[in-house]
């Protein structure tokens, strides 16, 4: 997968908790982001859109609320279309 620069990549001296940094974020959750919301979705998943030239299963729209379950899903529409 191509990755597009978050903003959260931070260089410096601890790759420790740089990695634990990223580490986490796989259980990020729209619960867990103050500035998540149908706004910050709807936005998140027009650039996943554009990023990855797919469109999305209005069906999966509503599952797809946090890192890991947008992840997962695109490892599979990924492999689908390779």
């Amino acid at each position: 997968m191509h990755a597009r620069s978050t903003g959260m990549e931070r260089s410096g001296p601890n790759d420790a908790d740089q990695n634990m940094a990223r580490s986490s974020m796989r259980f990020w959750a729209a619960a867990d982001v103050e500035a998540w919301d149908s706004v910050a979705s709807v936005t998140l998943l027009a650039l996943i859109e554009e990023e990855f030239g797919i469109e999305l299963d209005v069906q999966a729209l509503g599952q797809l609320n946090s890192y890991r379950t947008i992840f997962e899903y695109l490892e599979v529409r990924t492999e689908q279309i390779t």
